[in-house]
């Protein structure tokens, strides 16, 4: 018996109330850890896609810093 598990993609997403960038594997709506919005998934604000956990993490880390140091 050989059952394969599906690999969803991890997406690194935007807020758009507060702008917080977090990773979801959500395919519809996700809230957001910063204020708490319920966002549905578009993808004008889907900044990155992978099916790898590490790989978006590293572009969430790179993004985040990007934006610190803009301000």
């Amino acid at each position: 018996m050989n059952i394969r598990a599906s690999r969803k993609e991890y997406k690194v997403v935007s807020c758009t109330s507060c702008g917080h960038l977090q990773v979801t594997f959500a395919e519809r709506y996700f809230v957001c850890h910063g204020c708490g919005k319920k966002n549905y998934v578009n993808p004008k604000y889907v900044l990155y896609t992978s099916k790898d956990p590490k790989d978006v993490r590293t572009m969430l880390i790179s993004l985040k810093m990007k934006r610190a140091c803009r301000l």
